[in-house]
């Protein structure tokens, strides 16, 4: 049997037409439980008698998935397991028990994450004398109940927000990409910013921050809730160059008339220093 466990928890035959409708391509001229592997953070099982390999890429697999995951496991009970992991290539190891298989993904997740750190802020604290730029747009997503007719432009232009905001479309398969971009935005280099509208969201230069940042705008949208933050993040912004940047930022989820689910996170920079 080989089965894939989504984002959001349930489970999928490999094969099947359902999966590549859930990603949105009926005809796919790829191997697709790798690209959701290696892109999406799915988690691919292949069951032969009491053996099962798992494959994932940690830094992309969210908590959702692990409890999905360790569900499946507890019912198949396997005797023997290999971990089949993307880091920086394909790595194997022979794993004793359920409980070791989450332990280490678990644990290479956070590790792969140990740069990035948020802590919520109370929206109470978005004050007109001290936060106006905040203040402004969150009064105008309050005013619209967060109900757009298509994008989100000219609220944010209002707020004096556009230039340092990043708006971004739920698809159906889950999967988000980028709809609109601020011209504050640098630090991945005119290059990548200039083309990022069309991209999908977790294609960044630095897939292990974009991955990080994806969990905090679905949950916006799937609570249909403001999210208000401070973070401070080691990004690498080039192979050979990370850049750490201190900001607070308020992500908001929109719907359009059409029924398209959106966010858009505005952040305001606090610090920048630059690491080698």
């Amino acid at each position: 049997m080989h089965v894939v466990v989504d984002d959001r928890g349930e489970l999928w035959h490999a094969g099947s037409v359902e999966l590549r409708r859930r990603l949105g391509d009926e005809r796919p001229n790829f191997n697709v439980a790798e690209y959701a592997v290696r892109n999406l953070g799915f988690i691919d099982l292949h069951i032969r008698a009491q053996s099962l390999q798992v494959t994932c890429r940690p830094e992309f697999v969210n908590p959702i998935s692990m409890v999905g995951l360790r569900y499946l496991l507890i019912d198949l009970q396997p005797r023997r397991i290999m971990l089949k992991l993307f880091r920086d290539g394909w790595q194997y190891e022979i794993v004793a028990g359920v409980d070791d298989v989450v332990d280490k993904i678990e644990n290479l997740a956070k590790e792969a994450q140990r740069n990035f750190f948020r802590r919520p802020l109370a929206l109470s604290t978005i004050e007109g004398d001290k936060r106006l730029r905040f203040h402004k747009l969150l009064s105008a997503w309050r005013e619209c109940e967060g109900s757009i007719a298509a994008l989100p432009t000219s609220l944010l232009e209002k707020a004096d927000a556009l230039d340092r905001s990043i708006t971004v479309k739920l698809g159906s398969s889950g999967r988000m990409s980028i709809v609109e971009r601020g011209s504050g935005f640098g630090f991945y280099g005119l290059g990548w910013h200039s083309d990022a509208i069309g991209r999908p969201f977790e294609e960044q230069p630095d897939q292990n921050y974009a991955a990080w940042l994806r969990d905090d705008y679905l949950e916006s949208i799937g609570t249909a809730a403001p999210r208000f933050d401070w973070v401070d993040a080691t990004i690498a912004a080039a192979p050979d160059l990370r850049r750490r940047v201190v900001y607070e930022r308020l992500i908001l989820p929109w719907r359009t008339g059409s029924g398209d689910r959106l966010a858009s996170g505005f952040s305001i920079i606090r610090s920048a220093p630059s690491l080698s």
